[in-house]
């Protein structure tokens, strides 16, 4: 008959858990409770022996005094591996049987550069000089030719509607003879309200968009409005609320650098006409910092089209950062909220940004979201808003 190799006892009694075990065997049950556990394991013989045993041991560890450790043991024993690691020894290894790491001399590289040395580099030097001062004459070349053909037009230039879209430069070109009814309509408007921009308005995002791009942190919500100060005020308040529509959100006004340099707006290249240019308003604006002037650009009048590029002041007001569940009914109810807010004077646009500008909020609740219950199982989304005041 094979013998059993289970090395675990049968169960215990019906009577006995393993708690009041443990509880006996540390002499905290009353005397009753100890009687009653001592007629249990006198009918399994194997519990009793394996209960004597923990008991036996128990008495011979408390018998033991405390021993203190020699005051220098630590610093024996960190020397020890410390001296080891410097030989190069590992896991108790005799210093004989390996070399030390200090006798090992590195050898001397000995590849194909090494070898040619200051023959090579001082013909890569040269080689790479030339092609720099080649590539430099054919570049100011060919912008001089390009300047040199400007100039001598006298129609019509036409200019790239794609990849200069966003560039300094001329933003329109006409001949001086042809100018018409809406030129001369902005030339009785002359000055900085003359301005308009070049460049076509953002597209707005649907509200089916939203969600998803909010989810990617690519949403950006626009205020526009004629007094900012009296939008941001009503923005701040929308968090101390109470009520469903706003349930869930808060309003962050402290916005890190990344995240105002992401929704702040691209500098538009704008046109003024000939006459307006001549004002020293004018004239100071497009020579002020920043602007993007060329000084290409610089024609004669009547030779090329009058319209020049120069930059609108600032309009950016605050920005905030919107936390709230990551539904459509949260974005929609944070929507009405704002519009409600606001009122009907104010603009709220919804725009896609071309990187994510904002991480979700890294909270327990955030990335614990399905341990609660189930009507509040959604992640939570955090989403830029600027205000703007009206042009």
């Amino acid at each position: 008959m094979p013998r059993d190799t289970d090395p675990s006892p049968r169960p215990l009694p019906p009577t006995l858990t393993e708690e009041v075990l443990c509880d006996y065997v540390e002499g905290l049950l009353p005397e009753a409770e100890r009687a009653r556990v001592r007629e249990a394991l006198g009918g399994s013989p194997e519990w009793s022996a394996i209960v004597t045993a923990i008991e036996s041991q128990r008495r011979a560890l408390s018998s033991l005094e405390d021993v203190l450790p020699p005051a220098d043991l630590l610093d024996r024993v960190q020397a020890v591996l410390e001296r080891e690691a410097l030989v190069g020894l590992t896991e108790g290894e005799r210093r004989a049987a390996r070399d030390s790491i200090a006798v090992v001399v590195p050898g001397r590289g000995e590849g194909v550069l090494a070898r040619l040395g200051p023959r090579l580099w001082r013909p890569l030097a040269a080689a790479a000089g030339i092609a720099l001062v080649a590539v430099g004459g054919v570049y100011w070349a060919r912008m001089l030719s390009q300047h040199g053909s400007t100039q001598g037009g006298t129609g019509p230039v036409a200019t790239d509607s794609g990849a200069d879209r966003g560039s300094p430069g001329i933003a329109m070109a006409e001949p001086t003879e042809a100018r018409g009814a809406s030129e001369a309509a902005m030339e009785a408007a002359a000055g900085p309200a003359a301005l308009a921009p070049a460049d076509p308005a953002t597209p707005e995002v649907s509200p089916a968009q939203a969600l998803a791009l909010a989810r990617d942190g690519r949403l950006l919500i626009r205020v526009v409005a004629d007094r900012t100060s009296t939008a941001e005020r009503a923005i701040e308040t929308i968090a101390s609320l109470r009520g469903d529509p706003v349930r869930g959100i808060t309003v962050e006004g402290e916005v890190s650098p990344t995240v105002l340099a992401a929704v702040a707006p691209r500098p538009e290249p704008m046109v003024l006409t000939a006459s307006a240019r001549q004002r020293p308003e004018n004239i100071m604006a497009m020579e002020r910092p920043g602007t993007g002037f060329d000084p290409l650009a610089l024609v004669p009048p009547g030779v090329l089209s009058p319209w020049l590029p120069v930059e609108l002041p600032p309009t950016l007001g605050r920005t905030f950062v919107l936390e709230l569940p990551g539904t459509q009914a949260s974005l929609e109810s944070m929507h009405k909220a704002l519009a409600s807010r606001l009122g009907r004077q104010v603009r709220i646009v919804l725009e896609e940004l071309s990187a994510p500008a904002v991480a979700p909020p890294l909270d327990r609740a955030a990335l614990l979201w399905w341990t609660g219950p189930a009507s509040t199982w959604a992640p939570r989304i955090a989403v830029p808003l600027v205000v703007e005041r009206e042009r």
